[in-house]
């Protein structure tokens, strides 16, 4: 949001630099995160006062005019409409710099039009790059010092600042200046309204107003204003708006945005003769329902969007965007002003689901000031009136069926300071509350009764109380005390202390964390359940805010694969990452969580090389992290057995098993699966259920000394069928019972030539040593025949 430094002078005075207040603001919890300048092309354009205005002699188009800096006088031929004597103008002096429309730069010179010599020119809003508008020349305000630079009056710095959800009260100059006006203890100017009533004519016999959702309505104004002129704004109008950020665009529309910018209350105007049924009703959308908006988008309204209409007719979406069909335009000659407070939820969940966010949304969503809304529109009256003329209708028509009630709380002067860790008065707390807008009363002791200013939403408890005195006394003034610390005599939680080392190691392979939310779409959750990855239903979530966020993950898979999905989508096409989170399922009539390892490999498995050609991820790179991470954590004898899950690659996939208990699944994306989420390279997944890995990992290697005796090595290849699982195989080696037979490897699995095209050659390498002695070859021998002996039923 835009805060121009001469607005929020309107409000409170104070002689503090731009810097010195952002610095101010910024510790206060409201991020300045820049300060803009205005920069200018043109140069020596002075601000000049029209002294005599008399027409050309031999051009009716033409005028002479005679004008002053100051100092001196200067003729100046100008066809220009409305000059007005004694008015102020932006004039461009011999020797002045402008830029043309090509983008050069060029200088002003001494002219002959018509015979007479014209010392400068005259600038429009166009010529000075101010905007598009050539109509006429940039007229100032009367308060303009004659002879100043234009660049200099004009250049006022502006705050850009973010705010979060929380200082929906900030929204606006007036939020500012409060902030400003409790941290200098300085008084806050009142704003002036005034306004005057056609007193023979009654609003109330113009229009009518029907809530039918007083929940989500509470409350309604309206004003009535006839005979207006609706025209290009004023300068000092359009220069607000310009700074703030806002394009003008009629005297109508643009009081609507100076007023919502300088309260924070958004307003809307309708054509009041468009509206035929004369009737404003605040209801829900039915099914089907559409609406034109006034960025003449034709939009079907979901259920339960809140409406206004005329009649039966939606001429606005409340709180987002008006209708085209009740729209304000150049023509119009009475409008009806609008100012209201609706609910909260009701405009975001409008917003989010017709994906139209705009500031009047943003400020409801964040919630008004219930206090001002009338006075909103009271402003907003006063300024049609100065600007565009006409009568403003006698009363205000509302509907007000949950008028502001005032809030309370109380908070005890010891629980300050023992957060704070200060030694605050009684006195100097109420001083700090008073300037932050709050009415109290005290015990005389330690308790204070607290009335909520009305702006303040964001208020609800003691501790909210709180962190308000420390902002105003300055965080960096909370005086640093050594902070307490009580060990706890429990142990961590086992799996959390198993998800802090996988974690390392994951990072340690060179995997990037990634962390995805536990709620996910029920569009990708049913994706997975079709194609069979899950075994139980998935869990929806109660109340829901999003159906983007309905539905508590079973799987890591999804949130993954979405991560993936937007990483390919920026460019980014080689991923290698993991999550540990839960993962939820329904057991029995009741429910139960998980902690899972999630591994997603995609792209490349090493950066382009002109030596080596680079490689895509595959299964046994996936494997490969598996195997590591089993060994490093000790875990023998995990088997991989080939599974039959459609989620997955036919060929490339397998569950892991361990004492023939399933805990993880392994395995490629299925093409089909990958093409319908949209995704340019295949993925790899695995997950793990880290509760079993708790249960059979150790936590400290067993070391062992060093063999003292040499060891042996035999070979042995068996040639198998290709169609037969190595599983059996493996299992069988990990079982054999041999008091010399200290290791196995897996050599080779070879399917080239001089083997029969059903069946594969594996080879074996085993080792064989005694731990007491050096063995005989013989010893050897015969061992190694019993071992073999076990493994010729599977040739």
């Amino acid at each position: 949001m835009k805060i121009p430094f001469s607005w929020l002078k309107k409000y409170v005075s104070f002689s503090k630099s731009p810097a010195e207040v952002a610095d101010l603001l910024t510790l206060s919890g409201l991020e300045v995160e820049k300060i803009e300048l205005d920069t200018f092309d043109f140069t020596n354009v002075i601000i000049a006062l029209i002294l005599e205005i008399s027409p050309h002699p031999d051009a009716d188009k033409l005028q002479i005019l005679i004008l002053t800096d100051g100092e001196k006088k200067y003729q100046v031929v100008s066809g220009a409409p409305s000059l007005v004597k004694n008015s102020k103008v932006a004039f461009a002096k011999e020797g002045a710099t402008l830029k043309g429309d090509d983008g050069r730069l060029f200088v002003i010179k001494k002219a002959k039009l018509k015979g007479i010599d014209s010392y400068g020119m005259l600038c429009s809003e166009k010529e000075l790059g101010l905007s598009n508008n050539h109509d006429s020349v940039l007229t100032l305000p009367d308060d303009a010092p004659v002879g100043k630079d234009v660049g200099d009056f004009l250049r006022d710095p502006t705050l850009s600042i973010a705010l979060t959800p929380n200082l929906g009260h900030c929204r606006s100059i007036l939020g500012v200046a409060r902030e400003l006006s409790a941290h200098f203890n300085e008084p806050l100017q009142p704003l002036k309204i005034s306004l005057k009533e056609d007193l023979d004519n009654l609003a109330q016999n113009k229009i009518r107003i029907v809530n039918e959702s007083f929940e989500n309505c509470f409350q309604y104004h309206c004003r009535v204003i006839q005979g207006i002129e609706v025209t290009s704004s004023p300068y000092w109008l359009k220069e607000k708006l310009r700074k703030a950020g806002i394009r003008s665009i009629n005297t109508v529309v643009d009081i609507g945005n100076l007023v919502m910018h300088e309260l924070g209350q958004p307003l809307h105007a309708f054509d009041y003769d468009k509206l035929k049924q004369k009737q404003m009703v605040i209801r829900e959308a039915t099914k089907g329902e559409k609406i034109t908006t006034l960025d003449n988008v034709e939009r079907t309204l979901p259920e339960k969007t809140l409406l206004i209409s005329d009649g039966p007719t939606p001429v606005a979406i409340a709180g987002i965007m008006g209708g085209l069909n009740s729209s304000v335009t150049e023509s119009t000659f009475t409008i009806l002003l609008e100012s209201a407070e609706f609910h909260p939820t009701s405009i975001r969940k409008s917003s989010k689901s017709l994906g139209l966010r705009t500031e009047s949304s943003a400020r409801f969503e964040n919630e008004v000031d219930a206090a001002a809304v009338r006075t909103a529109l009271d402003y907003a009256a006063s300024l049609v009136q100065q600007i565009c003329g006409g009568r403003i209708l006698k009363g205000v028509v509302e509907s007000l069926p949950n008028p502001h009630k005032p809030r309370f709380l109380t908070c005890r002067l010891s629980k300050i300071n023992a957060l704070l860790g200060t030694k605050f008065s009684l006195s100097e707390v109420e001083s700090y509350l008073v300037r932050l807008g709050f009415t109290l009363s005290s015990d005389g002791s330690d308790l204070y009764q607290l009335k909520i200013p009305s702006y303040r939403n964001d208020i609800s408890n003691e501790i909210d109380i709180i962190e308000e005195v420390a902002r105003l006394y300055g965080y960096n003034n909370i005086p640093r005390t050594r902070p307490k610390h009580i060990s706890s005599k429990i142990a961590h939680s086992p799996i959390y202390s198993l998800s802090k080392t996988v974690q390392r190691k994951m990072l340690g392979f060179g995997l990037q964390e990634f962390i995805t939310c536990n709620l996910i779409s029920p569009k990708i959750c049913n994706l997975e359940l079709e194609s069979g990855l899950f075994k139980s239903d998935y869990i929806q979530v109660l109340h829901a805010k999003s159906e983007d966020q309905s539905v508590l993950r079973p799987s890591l898979l999804p949130g993954l694969i979405t991560a993936v999905s937007h990483n390919q989508n920026q460019g980014t096409s080689t991923i290698a990452a993991f999550e540990i989170g839960q993962i939820h399922f329904r057991e029995g009539n009741g429910f139960g969580e998980k902690t899972a390892l999630g591994i997603t490999l995609a792209g490349k498995s090493r950066p382009h090389h002109f030596d080596t050609k680079s490689k895509e991820f595959d299964f046994y790179d996936l494997k490969g992290i598996l195997d590591a991470l089993f060994a490093s954590l000790l875990i023998p004898n995990v088997l991989y057995k080939a599974s039959s899950f459609k989620t997955f690659h036919p060929k490339r996939q397998a569950s892991l098993t361990i004492q023939d208990k399933v805990f993880g699944v392994i395995g490629e994306l299925h093409p089909a699966l990958q093409k319908k989420l949209g995704l340019k390279e295949k993925v790899l997944f695995a997950e793990i259920d880290q509760n079993v890995l708790e249960k059979f990992h150790k936590v400290l290697p067993q070391y062992q000394p060093l063999p003292l005796f040499p060891g042996s090595i035999r070979d042995i290849t068996i040639t198998m069928k290709r169609s037969h699982d190595l599983t059996n195989l493996l299992t069988t080696l990990e079982n054999i019972d041999s008091p010399l037979l200290k290791k196995r490897e897996l050599l080779d699995i070879y399917t080239g030539p001089n083997v029969s095209q059903n069946e594969k050659n594996v080879s074996f390498r085993f080792t064989y040593r005694d731990d007491a002695k050096t063995l005989s070859v013989d010893e050897v021998e015969e061992e190694h025949a019993k071992v073999v002996s076990r493994l010729k039923k599977f040739s």
